[in-house]
């Protein structure tokens, strides 16, 4: 990932607007923030949540608080708790399911 063509700046995710995708179950509640070619994120799972399709995206992701079991079309399964990150390459498609707790994460793509 390269990040260049943007301007340096803070993001104040208080003043950023959320929006919400179903999922198979559940929804998932996002504030985005674009620049250039970044799109950076903070989301909120619901309990019981499941993507309701594949990702085929790469990303990078940490972990703030609740725990997201990644199932990938390969399957593999990975928990993310918090405090770790995962590294996931484009093309690697998967989903995310939470358990009886929400979960929050940080996202680069």
């Amino acid at each position: 990932m390269e990040i260049k063509n943007i301007n340096s700046q803070i993001i104040n995710w208080d003043l950023v607007d959320p929006g919400e995708v179903k999922g198979e179950t559940g929804f998932t509640a996002t504030k985005e923030f674009r620049t250039g070619d970044t799109r950076i994120r903070v989301a909120e799972y619901s309990a019981n949540y499941k993507s309701a399709e594949w990702c085929p995206k790469g990303h990078i992701i940490y972990c703030i608080e609740g725990e997201l079991k990644l199932v990938f079309k390969s399957g593999i399964e990975l928990n993310l708790s918090p405090g770790n990150s995962i590294i996931i390459e484009e093309g690697d498609e998967h989903i995310g399911i939470t358990g009886d707790s929400p979960v929050r994460i940080f996202i680069v793509d």
